[in-house]
Formats: C-alpha cells, structure tokens, sequence
C-alpha cells in the first residue's frame, strides 16, 4: 500500500505490485490492514475462490469484496494467498487465514465495499498500479 486519502464516506487506496499477483496480494492485504492490524493471523483455514469477471479492473474489484464477504459474512480473515490463474479476466486462488472476532481486535477503517468509482488498474514501467475507491 502505498497511500490512502480520504474523500467524505470514502477511502481512497493505492496499491503497487511487480506483477499481477503481487498486486492482487498487496491490494488485499492493504485493504484488510486498514480494517485490523494483520499481525499473528495465522493460516489456520482455506478457502478456494474462482472468479470472472469482464476485465481486470473488475476483477481487483470482485476479489477484493469476495474477501471482505468472508470477514464480514463468516469472521474469516484471510491474508495468505496462493494464485492458480490470474490474468486479465480470470482468478482462482487458495486464500488461507483464520476466524477472527472483530470485537476483541484493534479496528481501524471499517470498510463496507471496493467500488468501481474512479477505479485505475494500469500497467507501469516496473509492474502495475492500481488505485481504488472504497464505501466506508
């Protein structure tokens, strides 16, 4: 993660990576960071997840609030992940962490969604850049 700003009810994230792995990896994770310190998360469980979507813009997207159904819907934070298949309009991953409770952890930003708003998924020199736009 590189920066964060915010923008009224939203925030406003930056992520980098080498490739589009590093990318999708540093982009969860930055996000996930923002909700509750990723210290001592161990990678008790796992979960497969397959996605597809039109374009990768779409698909930083999805994966993201894929992984912020998880938290929210079964407490599970997932911070270790192995990709199968990724590219422009495909993933399928194996995201491992374990079931936390919010209510006993450090909670900073509490993030409701990724949102297509202004969203930037570009390729640069050294890797890709990705910029997004978050419901809080």
């Amino acid at each position: 993660m590189n920066g964060e700003t915010d923008h009224t009810a939203d925030l406003i994230l930056e992520f980098r990576g080498a490739d589009l792995e590093e990318l999708f990896s540093n982009a969860a994770r930055g996000m996930l960071g923002a909700i509750t310190p990723l210290d001592g998360i161990g990678e008790r469980a796992e979960e497969r997840i397959r996605l597809r979507a039109p374009n990768l813009g779409e698909l930083l997207v999805c994966w993201l609030n894929e992984l912020l159904f998880f938290l929210d819907g079964r407490g599970l934070l997932l911070v270790g992940y192995d990709f199968e298949v990724i590219n422009e309009r495909e993933l399928v991953a194996r995201a491992s962490g374990e079931e936390v409770d919010l209510s006993r952890r450090e909670v900073g930003t509490e993030i409701k969604a990724a949102t297509y708003h202004d969203l930037l998924v570009e390729k640069i020199e050294d890797g890709w850049i990705a910029r997004l736009l978050f419901d809080i």
